[in-house]
C-alpha cells in the first residue's frame, strides 16, 4: 500500500488481483484513508474509472466515510455484459470471503 498524493485526501491505495470465473483474474483497487487501523466497512463503487488514474471519488469517499472503497479497476477489458457482471461478482465475492486479510469487513459491504 502506498500513500498518493495530488488527490486533497490523505488515502492509502492498493492494487490487487483476484480469482475469477474462467482462469482470468478481476483487478481490484482498495483504497482506504491512511490512518485508518481495524476492520473497515466496505463500498464497492462501480463508478466506472476509465483510466487507472480516475480514482478521486473512490478516494474522496474513503477519506469522508472513515470505509475502504473497492473498485473493479479498468485494463482487462471484459468482452461483454455478462463478463463484467462475472467479474464485479468475484470482486464482490473475494471481499466477503478473503477481505479480511486486507483489513477489509466483509460482513459490512
Amino acid at each position: 500500500m502506498s500513500p498518493r498524493p495530488g488527490s486533497g485526501a490523505a488515502v492509502e491505495v492498493e492494487d490487487l488481483v483476484v480469482p475469477a470465473g474462467g482462469g482470468a483474474g478481476a483487478k481490484l483497487r482498495i483504497v482506504r484513508p491512511a490512518a485508518a487501523r481495524g476492520q473497515l466497512p466496505v463500498v464497492l463503487y462501480l463508478g466506472g474509472a476509465r483510466r487507472e488514474t480516475d480514482d478521486l471519488p473512490a478516494r474522496e469517499l474513503a477519506a469522508g466515510l472513515g470505509a475502504a472503497v473497492v473498485v473493479p479497476a479498468p485494463g482487462l477489458r471484459a468482452r461483454g455484459e455478462a463478463e463484467e457482471l462475472e467479474r464485479t461478482y468475484a470482486i464482490l465475492r473475494w471481499v466477503g470471503r478473503e477481505g479480511g486479510r486486507r483489513g477489509l469487513d466483509g460482513s459490512r459491504i
